[in-house]
């Protein structure tokens, strides 16, 4: 990697947890170092199955795909586990 400007493709790398808190950070949501649950939009088969397991009311019936508050979600996995497509 450089710190020198020039030609090239440049890729930015944002890690989960990071403790540094800057002030241009471009990924402020990084700075959480708690676990949470991915959701891929286009893997959705829209089962609503994440919904009848979700204990702790995180994920609601949207117009396409389930909505999901992630204030309310525990990582408990339930939703992950019981996706056939993977989207979680």
């Amino acid at each position: 990697w450089s710190i020198h400007d020039g030609e090239g493709v440049r890729s930015t790398v944002f890690l989960k947890g990071c403790p540094l808190r800057c002030q241009w950070c471009a990924n402020p949501e990084s700075w959480k170092g708690n676990p949470e649950v991915v959701f891929f939009e286009e893997k959705c088969i829209g089962c609503n199955r994440c919904l009848t397991v979700c204990k702790e009311g995180a994920i609601t019936k949207g117009d396409a795909f389930p909505s999901f508050d992630r204030d309310k979600c525990r990582c408990s996995t339930r939703c992950c586990e019981v996706c056939p497509a993977g989207a979680r």
